[in-house]
C-alpha cells in the first residue's frame, strides 16, 4: 500500500523531503541553481553588458524535483511546508521587485502580477453641492 493513512485519512503519496530537507534544497538553489542571462545596461548615454542570475519559481520547481509548480502549490497546503514554501516565494518576489528598479522591463511587471501584484488608480470624485438662493 503506497498511500499514508493517518488517522483515516488518506494523504496519498508521502512527501521527497521533510521541511527540513527541502529548506536547504531551496538554499541551495539560490546559490547554485538560476540561470545566467546577459543583459544590456545603459547609464547615462553608455551602454554595457552584464551577466545576471534569473531565479524563476518554475527554476526553484525543478531544481527540487517537482514535475511542476503545481506540486509544490499542493504541498504549501500542509502546515509543516507552508512557511517553508512562502519564504522561497518571497525571495523570487523580492528577485523580480529589484530587477524592476534596474529595469523596468516589462517581463518584471508581469511576473510581480502573477505574485498577486496590481496596476490601480484611484480617482477621486468629489460631488459639490451649489446652494443658490433666488
Amino acid at each position: 500500500m503506497n498511500d499514508l493513512i493517518q488517522n483515516n485519512v488518506k494523504l496519498g503519496r508521502p512527501f521527497k523531503f521533510s521541511p527540513e530537507q527541502l529548506q536547504d534544497k531551496i538554499d541551495q538553489y539560490f546559490i547554485e541553481g538560476g540561470s545566467i542571462r546577459e543583459v544590456i545596461m545603459t547609464t547615462g548615454k553608455n551602454k554595457y553588458t552584464k551577466e545576471i542570475k534569473i531565479y524563476t519559481l518554475t527554476g526553484l520547481c525543478l531544481y527540487c524535483g517537482f514535475v511542476d509548480k503545481d506540486q509544490l502549490f499542493h504541498l504549501e497546503r500542509n502546515n509543516s511546508y507552508k512557511q517553508v514554501i512562502k519564504k522561497a516565494r518571497s525571495r523570487i518576489e523580492q528577485i523580480y521587485e529589484e530587477n524592476l528598479q534596474i529595469s523596468g522591463n516589462s517581463a518584471n511587471i508581469f511576473a510581480l502580477k502573477n505574485f498577486g501584484w496590481r496596476d490601480t488608480q484611484e480617482i477621486i470624485h468629489e460631488e459639490k453641492t451649489i446652494k443658490l438662493d433666488i
